[in-house]
């Protein structure tokens, strides 16, 4: 039987192309300071979103609001929100604000 694990795995690039993807950042520094790496199935490697670009992006409208914030006050992480249609997933909501930091000591 085949061994499938690679197939699932994101690409892992190397500095030399982690510098040059971002512009000539320095290797060695840290490339982000609570930006996003966003990881789905059909990318070739991870995608970084920055917090500078999450705030441009567009809000939500209010029509989608009441099942957010119904699952954000029962603290999910995770979850798949359902169409009008009730066929499939329109969004997925990842609420990071439910994750735990460690403990800055």
């Amino acid at each position: 039987m085949a061994d499938n694990t690679k197939q699932d795995e994101p690409a892992q690039p190397t500095a030399a192309t982690d510098a040059s993807s971002e512009g000539g950042v320095d290797a060695d520094k840290a490339p982000f300071v609570d930006d996003l790496i966003i990881w789905a199935e059909g990318l070739d490697v991870p995608r970084k979103l920055t917090q500078d670009a999450l705030r441009k992006l567009p809000k939500l409208g209010p029509s989608m609001m009441p099942p957010i914030n119904s699952l954000i006050k029962q603290g999910v992480t995770i979850a798949a929100i359902p169409t009008t249609s009730g066929i499939g997933a329109a969004c997925y909501l990842v609420n990071l604000a439910s994750l735990k930091k460690p403990d800055e000591s």
